[in-house]
């Protein structure tokens, strides 16, 4: 189910199981650096590993035309491996509307156990629809 972008408020959140499969690895790996092909085969990269993050979040919401990805911030705390499971909680920080423009801020964190292994702030804009 999908939300309507102009009607997230502070209370909009959801978990969601992830897990990185091997060839992921593999295959991000192939598309960068071929320097770091070898090291990277057992590990996902935090760049990769939140695109999926906001790709959870992208499919949870319904995008308006004229949406703006105005920043994002992302700080990784550990090694994220293929085929192990993670936690993917995402709410929203910021919600306001402001001279016609709805503003949102997105916190992401993958999880495991109780670790937090990536937390990411992702902020967008909208044009209000008349």
């Amino acid at each position: 189910m999908s939300i309507d972008f102009f009607t997230i408020d502070k209370e909009f959140q959801f978990e969601e199981d992830i897990c990185f499969k091997k060839n992921f690895a593999a295959d991000y790996a192939l598309a960068t650096d071929s320097a770091i092909q070898e090291e990277a085969y057992d590990k996902i990269a935090p760049i990769s590993a939140t695109a999926v993050m906001l790709s959870k979040l992208l499919n949870k919401i319904i995008i308006p035309s004229g949406l703006i990805h105005t920043g994002q911030n992302i700080q990784a705390f550990g090694f994220i491996y293929p085929d192990e499971q993670y936690k993917l909680a995402v709410q929203v920080t910021r919600a306001s509307l402001r001279s016609k423009i709805m503003f949102v801020s997105f916190e992401m964190q993958l999880n495991q156990s109780k670790d937090i292994l990536i937390k990411a702030i992702t902020s967008v804009a909208a044009p209000v629809e008349e």
